[in-house]
């Protein structure tokens, strides 16, 4: 492992921002009743673009069952979606993510 990558491994393991939250692409109805019904749930709706084409996620709070007290239980052998995710150019880390801080 580099310097780099070692920094960049500390950085995510004292952030932990992208294990705490689940984003769903969401292509059901976006009535007042349908957002009324996952607002209730506790499940943000949020439109954002990304490309130049409009998205549509749900959001929810929630901890990686592999995140524990010292940080990622499988961190070494983590998934490929885990290791290729930037927190830092993502719409919905950017302004938390560690990185931003190097």
């Amino acid at each position: 492992m580099t310097l780099i990558d070692k920094n960049r491994s500390d950085l995510c393991l004292s952030c932990l921002a992208c294990c705490k939250t689940l984003r769903i692409p969401y292509a059901g109805d976006v009535s007042i009743e349908s957002v009324s019904f996952y607002k209730a749930r506790g499940i943000k709706l949020v439109e954002v673009m990304e490309g130049g084409r409009r998205r549509i996620y749900a959001i929810l709070d929630h901890i990686c069952p592999k995140l524990t007290e010292m940080g990622c239980s499988i961190y070494p052998v983590r998934p490929r979606s885990c290791r290729l995710f930037d927190g830092s150019k993502d719409w919905q880390t950017s302004k938390v993510c560690a990185w931003n801080k190097e």
